[in-house]
């Protein structure tokens, strides 16, 4: 008999693994730079994009919040409710202590992005989606099915994601192929990151 691999909790142990090698090697210096006030994970791109789109009043679920730094940067850009999730109970363990570091009210959930189908519908006026989570997923169209419900009218959601062949290849040639790199080039062209919530009908 074929015993069905569970690949979800493949994921989970290999990123808790991930996450304390993140605790050991940089999460203490994360913990004392979140409590400036100006602190904040926004690179170029994304500043660019936020002052185009202003996150204030907004509500705003990032999907693979991995430490929560991404998402402590957009509550500290004025975004309301911020709720976070993970698959992994140890990055959502830190997650919870740099919020509190950085005194900001932030929801962080762990759990199977497809296990919560049945909650926050009609929620959020931004879903937030970075570079290392859309290639874990299983099944594409059921997350942007989800997100869609997820989505008040006139929501968007953002992806901020890279082509994989940059962690194929050999570090000499990877700054050439880097995401900023590709990233800038893309904003430059004018293409929207920005999808609205009627991506999916």
């Amino acid at each position: 008999m074929n015993t069905k691999i569970d690949y979800t909790e493949i994921n989970r142990s290999m990123w808790n693994l991930t996450a304390e090698i993140n605790k050991k090697e940089g999460l203490d210096q994360l913990l004392s730079a979140i409590k400036n006030p100006e602190f904040s994970s926004f690179d170029a791109v994304e500043k660019e994009l936020f002052a185009r789109f202003p996150l204030n009043g907004k509500d705003v679920l990032q999907i693979g919040c991995n430490s929560g730094q991404e998402l402590c940067s957009v509550k500290r850009a004025d975004a309301s409710r911020c709720v976070g999730v993970d698959i992994s109970d140890s990055f959502i363990e830190q997650a919870r202590v740099l919020a509190r570091h950085a005194e900001l009210d932030i929801e962080f959930i762990c759990s199977d992005i497809f296990d919560l189908k049945n909650h926050c519908q009609r929620s959020f006026d931004l879903v937030y989606i970075t570079v290392g989570v859309l290639g874990w997923m299983p099944n594409l169209p059921r997350l942007l099915a989800l997100i869609h419900s997820w989505l008040k009218p006139n929501g968007q959601l953002f992806i901020y994601e890279q082509h994989p062949i940059p962690g194929s290849v050999d570090v000499c040639f990877a700054p050439a192929l880097s995401r900023k790199t590709a990233s800038h080039k893309a904003c430059d062209e004018g293409n929207n990151w920005l999808l609205p919530r009627n991506i999916t009908q």
